[in-house]
């Protein structure tokens, strides 16, 4: 029984290795289009604006069945605009040098957030339905739209798609568990994509 356990390992840390092994591709995102046979890998800086948010904010009432749009404040879009800007800028920072503008022979990526949603209740979910539970879970993650140029040109267009999954087993801590998975995620992968691409 315990080589089986040992085999196990094994073959776990060989999978999580090959996983962390592997080059992001244009097949890491949802959608990828290139206008442009300028090679990502050829810039040294990498100017990373502030992260903006395109959400549908007009949210009239609460599907109590937890499917649908949820409100979000200001402060909480706000604030992880922020989050995700600093893990790009992490991300980036491994390999490239960080500049504070864009400019020729620079790379400037922008994000924009197009959804937005917390894996358990807001504040702001409270205030519209006290009758919440603090256990109440939902299938958190994100929507982004990437765009890479350089002094105004687009290179690169990116849009990605991430959502937990309620059956993965995952232990879920933060209001945001599941979005900043997916901020994380995102970072490590673009910045792979540039260096790569």
């Amino acid at each position: 029984m315990s080589l089986l356990r040992n085999s196990a390992a094994v073959f776990a840390a060989f999978y999580i290795s090959l996983t962390l092994m592997t080059p992001a591709t244009a097949a890491s995102f949802d959608n990828v289009e290139t206008s442009t046979d300028k090679h990502l890998a050829t810039f040294e800086a990498v100017y990373i604006a502030p992260v903006k948010a395109e959400l549908n904010l007009d949210v009239r009432a609460i599907d109590r069945n937890g499917k649908g749009d949820r409100p979000i404040s200001d402060r909480d879009i706000a604030d992880k605009a922020n989050d995700l800007h600093s893990m790009l800028e992490r991300a980036f920072a491994r390999s490239f040098t960080i500049v504070d503008a864009s400019g020729p022979g620079v790379l400037t990526i922008e994000a924009t957030l197009t959804d937005l949603v917390s894996t358990f209740p807001t504040i702001t979910d409270y205030s519209r339905n006290i009758n919440l539970s603090s256990n109440s879970i939902y299938t958190g993650g994100a929507e982004v739209t990437f765009l890479l140029s350089e002094d105004d040109q687009t290179l690169t267009t990116i849009n990605d798609r991430r959502f937990g999954d309620l059956n993965d087993g995952r232990l879920r801590v933060g209001i945001w568990d599941d979005a900043d998975r997916t901020f994380n995620t995102w970072a490590r992968r673009l910045a792979k994509f540039v260096a790569k691409n």
